[in-house]
This record gives C-alpha cells, sequence and structure tokens, in this order.
C-alpha cells in the first residue's frame, strides 16, 4: 500500500511541475511579444476579437496502402459562420446563422480547401474606351477615266478613320454561380474622304450611279460616315470552372452614309452633281457565348477570352438614295425597306491587373463582325432615275468588321 501510495503521489507531483513549467513558457512567451506584462502589478486584460465562433474537429489524413500519408496536415480548419454554397447543387448549405451572403472566393485569391473565405461582391462596374478601326469596304468603281476607261476613283481608296468611344458595362452577382449584366457602348463617324482630279486632255464619267451618267467631270470625291449603337443584357453562370456561360438579349443598330460630288464643265457651263446612300439596319436577337478563365495564377494579373454571337431579326432595313444634277436636271429621292436575318458575333481578349482588392485596371483587344446588312455601296446600282417616277430596290447582305484595342477599368463592391 505504502509502494503504490508513494508511485501515486509521484505521478500527482510530477503533473504538477509540468503544469507549472508549461504556463512558466506561456507567460515568458507572452511578455516576450508584448501581449501581457509580467507580474501581478499593474496587470492588465487583453480582448482578442474577431475569432472564429466554431472550431472543427482536427482531420487526420489517413494513410495510403504504400505507407505514405496522403491528405491534409493534421492542423484544426476554421469554419466561418458564413454559409457555404454549393456550385453543384446550387444550393446553400449550413445555413444556421440566417445570413444573406456566401462564403466565395473574390476570384483573385487561390481556391483550396484552406482558402480564406471572403464576401461575395454584389456588383462589378466596368468603364473601357474603344478604339477601333472599321474593315476594308468592299472594291466599288464609281468613276473611269473617258481616254483611258481605267478606274479613277473607287470606294475602297480611302481606309475609314479610327473611332473612340465609352463602353459601360454593370454586373450584378445573384450568388457565387449566377450574375445579370448590362453592357452598352455607342461609336460613330468611321469617316472616310478622298478625291481626284481628271488627268491632263482627259475628263472622268460616273459608273453605276444609278443609270445616271455624270459627263465631263473634272474632279469627283466622296465622303462615307458609319456609326454603331448596342445595348446587350445577359445572364453570366458558372460551376466554379473556368468557363462562364452566357446568354442574352442584344439589340444592334448600324447606318451608313455616302456621300458623291463632282464638278462639270459642259462646253463652258461649270455645274456639280451630287448622289448620295443612306443604309439603317436594327438588329434584335438572342446571343449565347463564353467567358474563359485563360490566366490565373492566384496574383494581382489574369486573362480572359470572350466569344459571344446569334442570329438577329433585321428589322426594317432601309437604303435611301437621292440625286441632285445640274448637268442631268434631276432631283429626286427613293427609298425602300426589307426584314431579313443578320448574324453579329463578338470575340474578345482581355488582361487584367489588380491595382487593390476592389480595382483593376483593364486592356485587351476585341473584334465585332455584323453580316446579313445593308451598306450603301451595294446600293448604289439597284436605283434608275432615268424612269419617271424613279425606282429603287435594297440588298441587305453585306457585312461589316470591326477591330480594335480596350483598355479602361474594373471596380468591384
Amino acid at each position: 500500500m505504502n509502494a503504490f501510495a508513494n508511485r501515486e503521489t509521484l505521478i500527482d507531483f510530477k503533473g504538477r511541475i509540468g503544469r507549472l513549467a508549461t504556463r512558466g513558457l506561456m507567460a515568458a512567451v507572452a511578455a516576450w511579444g508584448g501581449l501581457m506584462p509580467v507580474g501581478s502589478a499593474g496587470a492588465q486584460e487583453y480582448v482578442v476579437s474577431d475569432l472564429p465562433e466554431t472550431i472543427v474537429e482536427n482531420i487526420v489524413p489517413a494513410p495510403a496502402e504504400d505507407g505514405v500519408v496522403v491528405g491534409l496536415p493534421e492542423e484544426p480548419v476554421i469554419q466561418s459562420d458564413l454559409p457555404v454554397f454549393d456550385a453543384e447543387s446550387e444550393q446553400v448549405i449550413a445555413d444556421e446563422a440566417g445570413a444573406t451572403e456566401y462564403m466565395v472566393t473574390d476570384g483573385w485569391s487561390p481556391v483550396g480547401p484552406l482558402a480564406a473565405p471572403t464576401r461575395l461582391q454584389k456588383w462589378t462596374a466596368q468603364v473601357d474606351a474603344l478604339f477601333l478601326f472599321m474593315g476594308d469596304t468592299p472594291s466599288r468603281t464609281i468613276y473611269v477615266d473617258d481616254l483611258t476607261g481605267q478606274s479613277a476613283l473607287n470606294l475602297n481608296q480611302a481606309d475609314p478613320e479610327m473611332s473612340v468611344a465609352p463602353r459601360y458595362g454593370i454586373t450584378w452577382h445573384r450568388d457565387a454561380c449566377r450574375a445579370f449584366e448590362i453592357n452598352y457602348f455607342q461609336v460613330g463617324a468611321f469617316r472616310s474622304f478622298t478625291e481626284v482630279a481628271a488627268p491632263p486632255d482627259s475628263v472622268l464619267s460616273s459608273q453605276g450611279l444609278g443609270g445616271v451618267p455624270f459627263n465631263d467631270v473634272l474632279a469627283a470625291g466622296f465622303e462615307s460616315t458609319s456609326g454603331i449603337k448596342s445595348w446587350e443584357f445577359n445572364l453570366r453562370k458558372t460551376n466554379g470552372g473556368p468557363i462562364t456561360w452566357i446568354a442574352g438579349f442584344r439589340w444592334v443598330e448600324w447606318t451608313q452614309q455616302l456621300g458623291i460630288v463632282d464638278g462639270f464643265d459642259n462646253g463652258g457651263v461649270p455645274g456639280f452633281d451630287v448622289y448620295g446612300v443612306e443604309t439603317g439596319n436594327n438588329l434584335y436577337g438572342g446571343q449565347l457565348g463564353a467567358d474563359l478563365m485563360l490566366w490565373n495564377r492566384g496574383d494581382r494579373f489574369r486573362v480572359n477570352g470572350v466569344a459571344k454571337g446569334g442570329v438577329y431579326y433585321n428589322y426594317q432595313a432601309y437604303q435611301r438614295s437621292g440625286v441632285f444634277s445640274e448637268q442631268a436636271g434631276l432631283d429626286s429621292v427613293v427609298g425602300t425597306t426589307k426584314d431579313t436575318t443578320s448574324f453579329v458575333g463578338e470575340v474578345g481578349l482581355t488582361g487584367e491587373y489588380r491595382i487593390t482588392n476592389w480595382l483593376s485596371w483593364r486592356a485587351g483587344y476585341t473584334l465585332f463582325w455584323l453580316g446579313g446588312i445593308a451598306t450603301p455601296a451595294n446600293q448604289l446600282a439597284l436605283s434608275d432615275f432615268t424612269v419617271d417616277p424613279p425606282t429603287t430596290g435594297i440588298s441587305p447582305y453585306s457585312s461589316v468588321l470591326l477591330h480594335g484595342a480596350t483598355t479602361g477599368l474594373e471596380a468591384r463592391w
């Protein structure tokens, strides 16, 4: 009995020594870190806030068959009081606190089992500057040299100038997987202009301008302007992978004007001729597409690629043509409309650099293609002003290519 009692006393004594040593070590570390003064005199109470309310039990990794330990390290995993959003089932789980926000990543932080949770950013706003060029104008001769019969003035002799305009976008994030976005831009004045003079000892004559011959022309020129306007409303959906699917509605308006002017000398009597064509297209339709994350290492830089397109209803595509000729004695305007099917596609590549956790700088390149639309170049031969009344038609089967650089800012909150 004495031996057993002595042994129990020894064990209890060793336990007390261990607890005192542990407390002394903790006090020394706290004093060294400046968290708590040593000694009883002047003791202060410190409160640590913003700690998680719940600590989940340690996750113990299971050994593999070959004896190698796999899985997570044996460390406590912090459970946030925010509900967790399951991307596959699209359901909120563990919503005991009744919170209204979800535990998701911000798109910049590394994603993993131990990634720090963050609250979902409900809004994203983008403002970009579009630096757009218009693709080459199809070849169309409108004046020839009477002496050689060669083309003297062609619609493709002048490249449209670059046009700059802002593009606005706003996105509301319903949850971690679904969002609704609105985009708008209006770009105009893709202006092109050129003029030519008749060679010495020769004059120019018009070709294919509504059947009206403009003869004895000493100089001729043309000016063209164009503009595009776009509204789009899209739903965006992702399951947490690199692809965000896009589906929505878009309205696009494309207008273009062409004015042709020449000066003549008919037997010593000078004068001028004017021929003009205006076209317009209103496209309404649905579109499908995808936003693909091409590069994101969790640092400040990432790259996205976007592609979307759809079939559109071109409601009452129109063309109006007019002529005023002192030489031919004409002053008439005709026009017509037609409903048809069109296509609109957009492809873009954008890189983003995160300046702060809520602001990023964006830069990229984008391309727009419009098919099945009316343009002035294809309407010139469809009017006949030599008959009374004049007749006309419409050809809404042309295409336009717009492309250029973009740069701007993105804000998230």
